[in-house]
């Protein structure tokens, strides 16, 4: 019976005598091991580092120079692909320029307040005049000459930009939102001496002192040395700056190529364009955890965001090494910059150009300020032309900031993406196509029309019974078109049912995005109650609560004349190699839906929109004139409710598209919806159409 744990003895363990061999054989494998595992870390790393691209680091990090030579990691910025129309016109391209920037470890941190005072001032006396260079601090609370100074009106103005940046600086330095302008001077007098004397005289001038206080403030606002370790202290600098630097060195100043945008048609496309800047705040993490430098240059609005994975390419480094006198003795590239990739848009610059210049001059005829155009080949989604009034000057913008910012009319709202309207009568192309599409009607049905149409207290009346006294009597589908005759498309919506035409809503894309790559509206497809008859036919006649955007009526139409397939919107007809310029991705059209649209169908609708425009006194010439170039035109238009209780909308959308048999080679369809707001009538639109629509079809 084996012992109780408790009564067990504890065995001493034998003794192994070791002899001098064995322990020197058991160390050299000991060593051994930890020489093995040492080695396999370090291949480990190294591994790491050139998977990632970047086994550069390990000599970034402890250089091996003389002493007193510093080395200098600078950024080598990618250059930025360019952006193209559809036929391959210039948009925005890049010219390359100068910044003279500031490295904070060798500028600040190796050199003594006094020697960086008189650099920064040397440097000044190379930007002295306005070729030599543009300083990139502009946001200075101060106005006067040291020590008389007081608060600019921005500063005193709590809502600018300068009031905002003067606050934020204020509690981030630990000074007093009460600060007085002479109290913030004399902060930055004291915190970089700049009331020194040399034998009884001061070592800098009143006026000196203030462009040091300026650009000091300015570090202070660009949180220099704390988040970012270079300074952009001018850009655009001239090449006798660079000589003169060059001749003189000073430590911690070099000059970076930086890629500036260029657009080749000032002022339009802006909404489409957009513009390139420093990346946000808020979209730092997102940025960094792409690997992009936090001075980097990323697109921030349009396309230039959009798009900013083709555009932007790969930044790459140079290591440049500086003698204790800071002249450069040695630059190497540790990483090359792979350029961006090139884009071609789906727009047509002078079909563009041709609805930017013509609502402009209508809403300047009118008096009136707002407005919008769109169009897309509706047998691809391809958008053409997209304008909104009134809109801005990219190459401005940072200058006029403020203003457009604070100008009632929006001017930075895309209105044909993002305005959101009510479509009145225009709905009725809704119902029209819901009633051919599901088999109600056809081009030989013929309804009575009596003139009035009563509906659980809801009453319509025909429009030519409002006119003329006289309703239409028997009413075919196409005249219930061209005159939006209510009677008709009230019945043709008690036929349909809810169902079956909410189902038409959502096939011709009400309540939803267009697809476009750009910021947009859903908008609102109707809200009806079931069983709730006179709901159904206030939809039906666009008087229910539906809202919807330009692009999504431009989308309805489009997949109408495409005979009943709607396509995704897009503005990316393809992209380039920068260097080669070989096509390395093309934009296919992507069917968002398809419903049932006969040829015949299709026909009557087209048909009745040709005769709505051949009413029109403006537009029946360009019916005539297009006609002779083998291309068939239409349109559907309406005064809308504003909305807001004043004057109504004036929409129209319209069309043109090939008749084949009267061309070999027929011109692209295209489909256009135009917004003029308050405009009343929807005549004020007949300029814009007839504009677009003459100039799309010139070639």
């Amino acid at each position: 019976m084996p012992q109780p744990l408790y009564q067990r003895k504890k065995r001493k363990k034998k003794k192994i005598k070791r002899t001098p061999h064995a322990i020197f054989s058991r160390r050299i494998t000991v060593l051994s091991g930890f020489f093995v595992a040492v080695c396999m870390v370090y291949a480990v790393i190294l591994i790491s580092l050139q998977a990632k691209g970047n086994a550069y680091s390990i000599y970034k990090e402890k250089p091996s120079v003389p002493a007193g030579y510093t080395v200098q990691t600078v950024t080598l910025q990618a250059v930025r692909g360019d952006i193209y129309d559809r036929n391959g016109k210039p948009l925005v391209t890049n010219v390359y320029a100068y910044d003279l920037v500031l490295h904070h470890d060798p500028f600040v941190t190796d050199q003594g307040i006094a020697v960086r005072n008189s650099s920064l001032l040397t440097l000044l006396s190379y930007l002295s005049t306005p070729e030599a260079g543009e300083l990139t601090e502009d946001s200075f609370p101060l106005a006067g000459i040291y020590p008389t100074f007081t608060y600019n009106d921005e500063a005193r103005d709590g809502n600018s930009i300068v009031a905002q940046r003067l606050d934020k600086l204020l509690s981030r330095l630990g000074l007093s939102q009460k600060t007085t302008a002479g109290a913030l001077a004399q902060y930055y007098v004291k915190t970089y001496s700049l009331d020194a004397h040399l034998d009884g005289v001061p070592l800098y001038t009143g006026e000196e002192i203030t462009k040091l206080i300026r650009l000091y403030y300015d570090m202070d606002l660009c949180r220099f040395g704390s988040d970012t370790t270079e300074y952009t202290l001018a850009k655009g600098v001239s090449a006798s700056v660079l000589a003169a630097n060059k001749e003189s060195p000073l430590r911690g100043v070099a000059f970076i190529v930086r890629a500036e945008r260029v657009y080749h048609y000032p002022g339009y496309a802006s909404h489409i364009l957009g513009r390139v800047g420093k990346i946000f705040a808020e979209d730092w993490e997102y940025y960094n955890s792409l690997g992009y430098p936090m001075n980097a240059i990323v697109g921030v609005a349009g396309c230039e965001s959009a798009f900013e994975s083709i555009l932007h390419g790969v930044d790459g480094q140079m290591q440049i090494t500086k003698n204790e006198q800071g002249q450069t003795v040695s630059s190497t590239v540790i990483k090359q910059p792979i350029a961006g990739q090139d884009i071609r848009l789906t727009i047509d610059i002078d079909t563009q150009m041709a609805a930017e210049d013509s609502l402009r001059d209508q809403l300047q005829r009118t008096g009136l300020k707002k407005g919008a155009v769109i169009a897309t080949d509706p047998n691809t989604g391809e958008c053409l032309a997209l304008a909104s009034a009134p809109t801005f000057d990219a190459t401005l913008f940072n200058e006029n900031y403020d203003q457009l910012a604070s100008d009632p009319a929006s001017p930075l709202l895309n209105r044909a993406l993002s305005g959101l309207y009510f479509p009145g009568k225009l709905m009725q192309l809704c119902t029209g196509t819901a009633g051919v599409g599901s088999g109600l009607v056809d081009s030989s049905t013929l309804w009575v029309d009596s003139g009035v149409l009563k509906v659980e207290g809801y009453t319509l009346l025909c429009p030519m019974l409002i006119q003329t006294d006289v309703s239409h009597g028997f009413i075919n589908a196409s005249t219930a078109i061209v005159d939006k005759c209510d009677i008709f498309f009230g019945k043709l919506a008690q036929g349909l049912g809810l169902e079956r035409y909410a189902s038409y809503e959502s096939l011709l894309g009400f309540g939803q995005k267009t697809g476009i790559e750009l910021s947009e509206e859903e908008g609102r497809a109707s809200s009806i109650a079931k069983d709730n008859e006179a709901a159904l036919i206030k939809a039906a006649l666009g008087e229910g609560d539906t809202v919807c955007t330009p692009a999504q009526l431009c989308s309805m139409l489009s997949s109408i004349v495409s005979g009943g397939k709607r396509y995704s919107s897009h503005l990316l007809y393809e992209v380039r190699n920068f260097t080669s310029g070989d096509v390395t991705q093309k934009t296919q059209p992507t069917l968002l839906c398809e419903y049932a649209l006969s040829g015949e169908g299709r026909t009557l609708l087209l048909d009745a929109m040709r005769d709505a425009m051949k009413q029109s006194g403006r537009l029946e010439g360009l019916v005539e004139g297009l006609n002779t170039l083998g291309v068939q035109a239409g349109c559907f238009a309406s005064s809308v409710p504003s909305g807001n209780g004043g004057t109504d909308h004036a929409v129209m959308l319209a069309y043109s598209t090939p008749v084949v048999f009267l061309s070999d080679q027929p011109l692209t369809g295209i489909c256009v919806a135009v917004i003029v707001e308050n405009g009343g009538e929807a005549s004020v639109a007949e300029p814009v159409i007839e504009a677009v629509l003459e100039q799309w079809n010139k070639g």
